[in-house]
C-alpha cells in the first residue's frame, strides 16, 4: 500500500492492524487460535517498516542533514555525526553561516535532537545494479546505437556529439566489444509547489533532481521504473546560486568513480560472472533558471545573456554573425576556476559580474562540456513559450476577442485582457477614423505602438500617433 498506492507509513500500520485483527476473528475457533493461526498472524506483522525491510523495497541511500539556509550538508551517519551549527563558509575570509541544524521533536514524552531538515541522496551505484539484474534490461541498454545510415535524425543517438565523448584512455567512450557496460545519462532538475497549488497561502517550493539513460530506447526511457531519483532538496525555498553545489557534489563523486575506474558487479542478468560498468552525464535538460544554475552561469536578463557567445545584452539586436565571439570550454573553466579561488566574496562578486561564469560541480566531470552539454527542454521551450507567444501575441488568437473570418490577423497582447483603454484603443484602430485615437493617452498608444514589434521609450503623444498612421492600412488592421 505504501509503495503502490502512496498512502503514508502510519496509515498503512493502521490498516494493517486491521487486517491483523480480521484475521484474527476469522482464523480463532471459539475464541482460541491455534497454533498454525498464531504463526500466520505473526508473518502478517503490524509494522509496514519491518514489512518494506523484510521485502527490500527500501532504496540504498545516504542521509544528509542540509542547512537550512545555506544547503551545505552533512553525512549523518549517527547523532554526533554533523555538528549543531553549520559550519559552512563561502570563502576562506567569510564568517560561518552559524544557522541551527538541530530541533527537538517530543516522542512519547521524551525530547529527542533531530536534524532541522535532511537531503536523501539515492545511491547511483546500487540503483544501476537493480537495473541490471532486471530481465530485458541489459539487452536494452547494450543494443546498438550507431548513428542512423541515411542521416536521418530521430533520436540524440543521432547527432555525433554522444559518440564524440571520450574514455579515460583517450579513445570514444561508446564502444562496441561488450566488455564493459558504458551507459550515457542525461540531468534534468526542475521545482514544483508540493501543495499542488491548490491551497491559498502556501507558497512553498522543492526540486526534484533526476537522471535518464539515453542507452535505453526512446519509448523505455522516461519510464517510472527507468529513471533514476537522483533526490528531492528540501523546501520551502529552492537553493540560490552556488548553493546548489552541495546537493550536487555527492552524485558527482559517484559519477566521477564510474568514469575512472568503474564499478564492479558481481553478477548481473546476463553476465553470471559479474561485469564492469562506466557511466558518464553528458546533456543536462533543464529550464533556463535551472540550467544556468547548475552549469553556474548568469541569468538570461544579465549582461552576459547568451551561453554559447559573449554578445552583451544591449546588443541582443545584432544579427551580424560576425561579430558574435563564441565562448569555449577553456575560457568557461578558467573564468570558474579563477571564481572558486578568489579569496573574498566581494572579489567573486566582481568576477561573476565581469564573466558571467561561477564555479559548479559539473566541473569536476573532465569530459563535460559546459557549452555544448547544456540544452533547453523541449516542453519548456516550445510548449510553455515559443508555441504560447505566437498563437497568442503574433496570431493573435483568444477566445475572448471575435477574430472575423481569419483573412486577417491581429495581434493581441496581454494586456488587451487587462486594460479597458487599451481594448478600446484597439477596436478604434480597426473599425473608427483614425483621429479617434487622439482621445487616448499615450501611454495607451504606447501599447499599441508596441504591438507592432517597435520598441519606443519617453515618445511624445503625437510621435505615438505619426508611428501609428504610418503602419495601418485602408482596410483597418495591422500591416505586416
Amino acid at each position: 500500500m505504501l509503495v503502490i498506492l502512496g498512502v503514508s507509513e502510519s496509515t498503512c500500520g493502521y490498516l494493517l492492524k486491521g487486517l491483523s485483527l480480521v484475521a484474527k476473528l476469522c482464523l480463532s475457533q471459539n475464541g482460541l487460535l491455534t497454533d498454525q493461526a498464531r504463526k500466520l498472524l505473526r508473518g502478517i506483522g503490524t509494522d509496514s517498516r519491518r514489512v518494506i525491510r523484510s521485502l527490500k523495497l527500501t532504496p540504498d541511500a545516504h542521509s544528509y542533514v542540509c542547512c537550512p539556509k545555506c544547503f551545505a550538508c552533512y553525512l549523518q551517519t549517527s547523532d554526533d555525526s554533523y555538528p549543531n551549527k553549520c559550519i559552512y563558509k563561502k570563502t576562506p575570509s567569510s564568517e560561518e553561516c552559524g544557522r541551527n541544524l538541530r530541533k527537538v521533536r517530543i516522542i512519547k514524552h521524551t525530547e529527542h535532537s533531530v536534524p532541522m531538515q535532511r537531503f536523501i541522496y539515492h545511491e547511483f551505484k546500487e540503483w544501476l545494479g537493480e537495473i541490471l539484474c532486471r530481465p530485458g534490461m541489459e539487452d536494452m541498454l547494450d543494443r546498438d546505437v550507431s548513428p542512423n545510415k541515411h542521416g536521418i535524425m530521430r533520436d540524440i543517438w543521432d547527432a555525433p556529439e554522444l559518440h564524440n565523448v571520450m574514455g579515460t584512455d583517450g579513445k570514444p567512450f561508446i564502444c562496441r566489444d561488450g566488455s564493459e557496460g558504458r551507459y550515457i545519462f542525461s540531468f534534468c532538475m526542475d521545482g514544483f509547489n508540493p501543495f499542488q497549488l491548490k491551497q491559498a497561502g502556501k507558497k512553498a517550493s522543492v526540486v526534484g533532481m533526476y537522471m535518464i539513460c539515453l542507452n535505453l530506447p526512446p519509448e523505455e526511457r522516461y519510464k517510472l521504473e527507468n529513471m533514476f531519483l537522483v533526490g528531492i532538496i528540501p523546501g520551502p525555498h529552492e537553493p540560490k546560486k552556488e548553493e546548489i553545489n552541495h546537493l550536487l557534489s555527492p552524485l558527482v563523486d559517484d559519477l566521477l568513480d564510474s568514469y575512472r575506474h568503474g564499478v564492479w558487479y558481481s553478477r548481473t542478468q546476463n553476465y553470471k560472472s559479474g561485469r564492469y560498468t562506466r557511466c558518464v552525464l553528458v546533456p543536462v535538460v533543464c529550464d533556463t533558471p535551472a540550467s544556468r544554475q547548475v552549469t553556474g552561469r548568469t541569468s538570461a536578463t544579465s549582461t552576459h545573456f547568451c551561453p554559447y557567445c559573449t554578445l552583451p545584452h544591449n546588443e541582443i539586436n545584432n544579427m551580424d554573425q560576425d561579430t558574435w565571439c563564441l565562448c569555449t570550454d577553456v575560457d568557461h573553466r578558467s573564468c570558474a576556476t579563477e571564481w572558486l579561488e578568489a579569496g573574498t566574496e566581494t572579489e567573486r562578486d566582481m568576477l561573476f559580474a565581469r564573466h558571467g561564469v561561477r564555479h559548479s560541480e559539473l566541473l569536476r566531470l573532465p569530459y563535460w562540456s559546459p557549452i555544448k552539454h547544456t540544452m533547453i527542454d523541449s516542453m519548456h521551450l516550445f510548449y510553455l513559450i515559443l508555441f504560447k507567444h505566437h498563437c497568442t501575441d503574433i496570431w493573435g488568437m483568444d477566445s475572448e476577442i471575435d477574430n472575423g473570418d481569419s483573412t486577417t490577423a491581429d495581434p493581441v497582447l496581454p494586456a488587451l485582457l487587462s486594460s479597458v483603454d487599451v481594448q478600446r484603443a484597439f477596436i478604434a484602430l480597426r473599425r473608427e477614423p483614425f483621429e479617434r485615437l487622439g482621445v487616448f493617452k499615450a501611454q495607451t498608444l504606447k501599447v499599441l505602438v508596441n504591438s507592432q514589434g517597435i520598441n519606443v521609450k519617453g515618445v511624445k503623444k503625437s510621435v505615438l500617433l505619426a508611428i501609428l498612421k504610418e503602419h495601418v492600412s485602408d482596410y483597418r488592421f495591422f500591416t505586416s
